[in-house]
């Protein structure tokens, strides 16, 4: 049970790296409809493309760092309460999705405060 609870809990933290990874240096040349963060203020300019892929990416690969280590540290906790394991694990997969969503905010915040509303930078 703690093996399969471990690959459980290291699925969402594992996306964010992943993403985090890919996009803070490498993110979508041009922007589509198919593939990025993909947001109104976003697909404004390419340069707010690129600098809400790269300030999304090193969110996300931080929050997921951290997200990892604090999951698997839970799961450790309480790996010998059986009674808990469950509810412990859900707690964990909730707060997950939440912090995979979390980073869309900030974003959009930086892109509202950086760029005017025709996507040049201010």
């Amino acid at each position: 049970m703690f093996i399969f609870s471990l690959v459980v809990v290291s699925f969402i933290p594992l996306i964010m790296i992943g993403i985090g990874l890919l996009w803070k240096s490498n993110s979508p040349e041009k922007i589509n409809w198919f593939y990025g963060y993909r947001t109104n203020r976003s697909m404004k300019s390419q340069e707010a493309w690129n600098a809400a892929h790269k300030f999304f990416g090193n969110l996300s690969l931080k929050l997921g760092i951290l997200l990892y280590a604090v999951s698997v540290l839970i799961l450790f906790i309480f790996q010998n309460e059986s009674d808990l394991s469950e509810v412990v694990l859900f707690g964990i997969i909730f707060v997950q999705l939440a912090c995979l969503i979390y980073p869309i905010f900030p974003t959009e915040s930086m892109l509202k405060t950086d760029f005017d509303e025709n996507g040049k930078r201010k």
